[in-house]
């Protein structure tokens, strides 16, 4: 890993820290927040907060943490690292989980008196 590639992880590692603390968002929803704090996009975002997720469960779990100690990270192949892009991830356009972006509900109808 680069040093800037570490220190861009170190600084995502403790702005989600801060964010979990705050309870301002659950974590499954991080990836925004980091992409507009950093400037990410949304792949290389959802790869640290991926890893933030991993390392925070290992500082909780002793036995995860022994487990994973020895388990080197897998070569890069786009996004941060090797500052190549990446296609986006399939749906990384929508924010949420319905299709038409209105929460499933139809509009109210008028009712013409």
């Amino acid at each position: 890993m680069s040093k800037h590639a570490a220190h861009l992880r170190a600084r995502v590692f403790r702005f989600l820290d801060r964010l979990r603390s705050r309870g301002r968002s659950n974590m499954y929803g991080a990836v925004p927040y980091v992409m507009r704090e950093f400037s990410l996009e949304r792949l290389a975002a959802f790869e640290l907060v991926c890893a933030w997720v991993d390392h925070d469960a290992a500082r909780h779990d002793p036995a995860r943490e022994e487990a994973t100690r020895d388990i080197q990270p897998a070569p890069a192949r786009g996004g941060i690292a090797s500052g190549r892009s990446r296609p986006a991830a399939v749906g990384a356009g929508r924010v949420g989980g319905t299709r038409g972006g209105r929460g499933g509900r139809k509009p109210a109808r008028s009712r013409a008196a």
